[in-house]
């Protein structure tokens, strides 16, 4: 005799105290109970709502857990042992319901006394098991297992060399950036200290009254040194801006004799536009 509660069925042979294997006729009666006639005699089957227990007796993967609650693995390969006791039914009668949450949210059922799995993905996940007598009766408590599933040590390594080198690229280019960025405002903004270490033999300023020479940078901003005279006082000439893919600018900018710039080479010659010129008169 077989009965359904709409998603698990159950049957009821001559060893769980049926008379026959061939039933004639069933009545059912007060209180729950069912009267079956068998070609052996007449049984009367009353359920039994106590429910059965249910324990998971192992984990394995490359190696036996045994019975844990939770467990950190590098295998994708997973296979779970369990049990479940019941004072009127079977072991070989068992059913179990069971789903592994974060992979499957579905219950599926099995008279196996294992599940395997393979091929999981990195991740957390939760197994989850409730047994089922022969009278349909489920387990009140779910079996569960939590079970995270991790990339193997080695590959952890090598994602944290990766890392490691990607850090190191990102800090020496952001280091190299900086740099390059420092060396052209040196070379756009020159410190007055450092212009005749940086600009010597770049250009001159050659003073006709004085017979005085003084160096200056020609490089993408002019800086135009002093160029004193005994009878004047100082004439100073502020910051000129140049083109960027020039080294060397000359004057548009007011002629004022008697102080001219003389480049080395025409190639390095490119206009300027004066900021601002101070004149300084004693």
């Amino acid at each position: 005799m077989s009965h359904y509660d709409g998603e698990i069925f159950q049957t009821l042979l001559q060893r769980d105290g049926l008379g026959s294997n061939i039933v004639v006729d069933i009545l059912t009666a007060a209180y729950g109970s069912v009267w079956i006639a068998t070609e052996g005699g007449a049984t009367r089957y009353r359920p039994v709502t106590s429910p059965p227990k249910v324990r998971i007796t192992d984990v394995v993967t490359d190696e036996h857990h045994g019975s844990v609650q939770a467990l950190s693995i590098p295998s994708t390969l997973l296979a779970i042992h369990f049990e479940a006791r019941s004072f009127k039914t079977h072991p070989a009668n068992m059913q179990f319901v069971y789903r592994l949450r974060g992979h499957d949210e579905t219950w599926h059922s099995t008279r196996e006394h294992f599940v395997e799995y393979d091929g999981l993905d990195f991740g957390q996940y939760t197994f989850e098991l409730r047994a089922i007598d022969r009278d349909l009766t489920y387990s009140t408590e779910a079996a569960t297992v939590s079970i995270d599933v991790h990339p193997p040590y080695d590959q952890w390594a090598l994602v944290g060399l990766v890392i490691v080198a990607l850090a190191f690229a990102g800090v020496s280019g952001v280091y190299a950036r900086r740099r390059r960025r420092d060396d052209l405002a040196a070379e756009i903004l020159p410190s007055p200290v450092n212009w005749r270490r940086r600009c010597r033999r770049r250009a001159r300023c050659t003073c006709a009254s004085c017979r005085k020479n003084t160096r200056t940078c020609p490089a993408m901003t002019c800086a135009v040194s002093v160029c004193r005279r005994r009878r004047w006082g100082a004439i100073a000439f502020s910051t000129f801006r140049c083109a960027r893919d020039h080294w060397g600018c000359v004057s548009p900018m007011q002629r004022v004799t008697p102080c001219r710039l003389q480049f080395p080479s025409s190639s390095f010659l490119a206009p300027c536009r004066p900021k601002s010129i101070i004149r300084a008169r004693s």
